[in-house]
C-alpha cells in the first residue's frame, strides 16, 4: 500500500510539473510566435493527435498502426510481439507537443503493461532507437523514473548482442535466450 501511495505521489507531481511546463510552453508561444507560425503549429498538433487517435482506436499495445485494415500490427523486428513500439517512440512528442493527456495514457502503459520479457528475437538496433531512446528522451523530459528503470531493463536485454569479438553489435538477438543470432 505505501508503494501504491508512493506511486500516486510520484503521478501527482509529474502532473503538476507537465502543467507547469505547459504553461510555460504557452507563454512562450503568446509572446514570441507569429499569426503563419501558429497556424503550422496547429496544423501540425491536429495532425499528431489524428494520427494518435487512430492509433489509440485500433491497435492500443500493438507494435505500429496498419492505417488501411486499421489494424495493429507487431512485425518481427520488434520480436513478433506487442511491445507498443509506438507508444514508447511517441512519449518524447507527446510530451513536447503538450498533450498531457495521451502523454499520462502512454506513460501509465508502460508503467504496467510495457514488458521485456515478451517476444522472441528482435533487433539490436530498432531497440536501441526506438525503445532504449524513446524511453530515455521520455525520462530526460520528464524526469519520470519509470521510464529509466524500463529503458535499463530493455537496455540489459540487449547487452549480450555486443559481446563480440569485434565489439560491433549482433544485429538480432533473442529475448528467450539471450544470445545474439547470426543471420
Amino acid at each position: 500500500q505505501q508503494e501504491q501511495q508512493k506511486q500516486q505521489q510520484q503521478q501527482r507531481q509529474q502532473q503538476q510539473q507537465m502543467q507547469k511546463e505547459q504553461q510555460q510552453r504557452a507563454h512562450l508561444v503568446q509572446k514570441g510566435v507569429g499569426h503563419e507560425d501558429t497556424e503550422k503549429k496547429n496544423f501540425v498538433l491536429k495532425m499528431m493527435k489524428h494520427a494518435w487517435s487512430s492509433y489509440a482506436a485500433h491497435a492500443w499495445g500493438a507494435n505500429e498502426l496498419k492505417p488501411v485494415s486499421r489494424s495493429g500490427h507487431s512485425a518481427q523486428i520488434f520480436g513478433g510481439a506487442n511491445m507498443g513500439a509506438t507508444i514508447v517512440d511517441a512519449l518524447d512528442t507527446l510530451y513536447v507537443m503538450g498533450l498531457t493527456e495521451e502523454f499520462s495514457k502512454a506513460r501509465n502503459w508502460v508503467a504496467n503493461e510495457f514488458h521485456t520479457d515478451s517476444g522472441d528475437s528482435v533487433s539490436v538496433f530498432e531497440g536501441n532507437i526506438r525503445f532504449v531512446g524513446g524511453l530515455l528522451s521520455a525520462y530526460a523530459l520528464s524526469k519520470d523514473e519509470i521510464f529509466k528503470a524500463k529503458a535499463k531493463e530493455y537496455a540489459d536485454k540487449l547487452l549480450p548482442a555486443f559481446n563480440t569479438n569485434t565489439g560491433i553489435p549482433m544485429g538480432i538477438i533473442s529475448f528467450r535466450t539471450y544470445v545474439p543470432i547470426l543471420l
